[in-house]
């Protein structure tokens, strides 16, 4: 637990002492809501058909962005031959890079939801259920980043292999839930399990990652 936390802390770290990163995430988060709000302020559709398609289209752009905020960021800056000297497991490594590219995706994608909401001038989406729906998908998206960021490491076609690869291992994913996310945005409660069915996949998949980090890593 103390090296997660130390790996954790260093990745705050990073993005504390040079905030540019953060501050594209965030901009492109509130000013993608504010567009797309805006379109569908005088729309006849109701916002919670804005959310249902613009939601995904936004989690997968963030995914693909974390992509280079990963192991892609470690290599760029010359801190990922020191973390594989470190007595730090690949795994452990991997699962580090999972939660903190979760927390980004997570924390972005409320803010885009809120924004989109409020410049479209509508309050009636239910949202009882959505951020459960956030939480499982965001953890998937974390551990998709994270891999692609490790596979991508020494690939001098990373700008290119990044967003395909991204939207290969997301496609299985975003087919089982968004069944999920267009029940709870219509205001119908889900089929029981929904939640952990998704939780998972999500770390089913990070399984794999766990079990691939000793090759992608070192």
């Amino acid at each position: 637990m103390k090296q997660l936390y130390a790996l954790l802390r260093k990745d705050f770290l990073l993005d504390y002492r040079n905030p540019i990163g953060l501050s594209v995430l965030g901009a492109f988060s509130l000013s993608a809501g504010v567009v797309v709000g805006l379109v569908y302020r005088n729309s006849l559709w109701p916002e919670e058909s804005l959310l249902a398609v613009s939601l995904p289209l936004a989690l997968v752009f963030l995914s693909i962005y974390t992509v280079y905020a990963s192991f892609i960021r470690e290599s760029d800056t010359g801190t990922l031959d020191g973390l594989r000297l470190s007595p730090v497991e690949p795994g452990l490594l991997m699962i580090a890079k999972t939660i903190y590219s979760t927390l980004l995706i997570v924390s972005s994608s409320t803010v885009f939801t809120f924004s989109a909401l409020f410049f479209s001038g509508g309050t009636s989406a239910p949202l009882e259920g959505l951020f459960e729906w956030l939480g499982v998908s965001s953890l998937y998206l974390g551990t998709v980043s994270s891999m692609v960021s490790a596979m991508l490491v020494y690939s001098e076609a990373r700008a290119g292999l990044a967003p395909a690869l991204v939207l290969v291992f997301l496609a299985p994913f975003v087919n089982v839930a968004s069944a999920p996310l267009n029940q709870i945005l219509q205001g119908y409660t889900p089929a029981p399990g929904w939640a952990t069915a998704l939780l998972a996949l999500s770390l089913g998949f990070l399984a794999i990652g766990y079990a691939l980090s000793r090759f992608l890593v070192e």
